[in-house]
């Protein structure tokens, strides 16, 4: 099966996953040099699109999200798990535990 954008907007992720599009890199120096993706940071950012509900803990009641759609987030590169969407870029949108994000930035 493979999802459109369209698909992306319904997806809710469930407990402590969250759902992100994340934002490209430049590929290219100020002075021109292309870099490999190879040579990317380990860190990447990107745009919460949806929230899961929130993991449960030992009592069973849900623990809420510290992050909100709309969030710039902080995470290592190769985090989560990509999403094929026809017609995007592979590896765009991703799904990520809330504990593999490093920080968010509040819109």
């Amino acid at each position: 099966m493979s999802l459109t954008e369209n698909d992306i907007n319904g997806l809710e992720p469930l407990f402590d996953r969250v759902l992100i599009k994340k934002q490209d890199k430049s590929k290219q120096t100020a002075s021109g040099i292309v870099l490999p993706e190879t040579s990317s940071e380990d860190s990447a950012i990107g745009t919460v699109i949806s929230v899961g509900k929130g993991a449960l803990n030992d009592k069973g009641d849900v623990v809420p999200m510290q992050i909100a759609v709309g969030d710039i987030a902080l995470f290592g590169q190769w985090a989560g798990t990509k999403i094929s969407v026809s017609g995007v870029k592979d590896g765009t949108y991703i799904i990520i535990k809330l504990s593999d994000i490093s920080g968010i930035l509040k819109k």
